[in-house]
């Protein structure tokens, strides 16, 4: 089970990339998340149910910017 790389497996690699580099903004993130999103949608996507268009209104909850930061990191593998 935790050897699957699945969608949900790459959205909490990188939000706990976010989270290393930025922890002071966790709890806005999250206040974010649970202002914008219907606590049923952030149900299905913690239980990995969700489908893409949810996952998008999770993902477009938030600003954008540490995330992409971490997916350029991530991909030219800088520390």
């Amino acid at each position: 089970m935790f050897n699957k790389r699945t969608k949900y497996w790459f959205y909490d690699l990188l939000l706990l990339d976010v989270l290393a580099n930025n922890n002071e903004k966790g709890s806005s993130l999250f206040a974010s998340i649970f202002k914008k999103v219907n606590v049923k949608t952030i149900l299905k996507f913690l239980g990995e149910e969700s489908n893409l268009r949810e996952d998008l209104k999770i993902i477009t909850s938030v600003s954008p910017k540490p995330f992409i930061l971490s997916i350029v990191k991530r991909f030219l593998r800088i520390k």
